[in-house]
């Protein structure tokens, strides 16, 4: 019989301490649930919110690109770069010894 006492014993300590566990882990589940909530609504709210600055920056922003490419002429950029790759090119050329 003593045995038996023992088991029964040691079997509802067991069981106690199993269902703390699992009132425990499902209370982490549980907080943990609610702040990703918390979190994806603060989340959408401050997208919503860039989203709204952005439609007020928009125009301008097309201003802005409007009056560049009004002010800039590409052909004579592209023009420079090209010069300017070639320059360098040349001059690397021009540094490098070559072996024979």
């Amino acid at each position: 019989m003593a045995i038996a006492d023992e088991f029964s014993t040691l079997s509802m300590v067991l069981i106690a301490v199993f269902f703390i566990i699992v009132i425990r882990v499902w209370m982490l589940f549980r907080d943990l649930n609610r702040t990703m909530k918390d979190s994806v609504g603060k989340i959408a709210e401050k997208m919503d919110s860039l989203e709204h600055e952005y439609i007020k920056l928009k125009p301008k922003l097309d201003e802005i690109n409007a009056t560049l490419d009004q002010k800039v002429d590409y052909d004579y950029l592209e023009k420079k770069m090209h010069e300017l790759v070639s320059v360098v090119l040349t001059r690397q050329k021009e540094a490098v010894p070559v072996r024979k």
